[in-house]
């Protein structure tokens, strides 16, 4: 890793180790986005954390969900 980025990535921890506000802001947005989810019927394993883990339950289902947030979103799984 660059030693920038390094630098960015050391100052946004200590940063948000002591920012309170915006641990209980993501908290709280994990869990709406598990209600929006859970209400719209999609099966999640529940549990403490801000992931949210939904459960495909196909593997070539999930192939193809996964391919699709990679292509349309960027996001990788």
């Amino acid at each position: 890793m660059a030693p920038k980025a390094c630098a960015g990535a050391t100052a946004a921890i200590r940063h948000l180790k002591a920012s309170q506000w915006e641990r209980d802001r993501h908290q709280d947005r994990a869990a709406r986005l598990k209600a929006v989810l859970n209400a719209a019927g999609l099966p999640l394993m529940l549990n403490e954390t801000h992931i949210v883990p939904v459960m495909v339950g196909n593997p070539k289902k999930c192939k193809e969900a996964s391919d699709l947030l990679l292509a349309e979103y960027g996001i990788y799984m």
